[in-house]
């Protein structure tokens, strides 16, 4: 019996404190003028990226690589009036398509781009209507 009087007698003690909490510190508070100053680092900074990729325009040689010849490439020659090249891994769309037609001098309707698992990309180059594939690929020496 002692045991059951000395147990009810024990009071338990809650885990956390029961005071309020503390408030937050604010550390990082700007002042609205030194918020302003900090934007304009950021906007110059972003033009003057801006500036550094309008100069780096690639040499059209630099984009397309080679011509790739599988069965699926001539495959869509013939289907699809379109071309593969492998091209440079920062080349975009707007670069492949000023160099092909730059160099072949011939209109194109669509790219499709594709970067393989090991680090190489791949241009689907479709021709507009009015020229074929095929007549390109003979002049590029792909089909004989």
């Amino acid at each position: 019996m002692a045991s059951q009087e000395q147990s009810q007698n024990v009071v338990l003690q809650p885990k956390r404190s029961v005071a309020a909490p503390a408030e937050p510190k604010i550390d990082n508070f700007k002042e609205p003028e030194a918020e302003k100053e900090s934007l304009k680092f950021v906007e110059a900074k972003r033009s003057a990226k801006e500036k550094v990729a309008a100069q780096t325009s690639m040499d059209y040689q630099q984009v397309l690589k080679y011509p790739i010849v599988t069965e699926a490439a001539i495959k869509l020659i013939s289907q699809e009036n379109t071309l593969v090249f492998m091209v440079d891994v920062r080349a975009d769309k707007k670069d492949i398509r000023n160099a092909f037609e730059n160099m072949l001098k011939i209109k194109t309707k669509k790219i499709n781009t594709l970067i393989n698992h090991d680090g190489t990309k791949k241009a689907f180059i479709q021709l507009s209507a009015d020229n074929q594939a095929a007549t390109v690929a003979k002049k590029l020496k792909i089909l004989g």
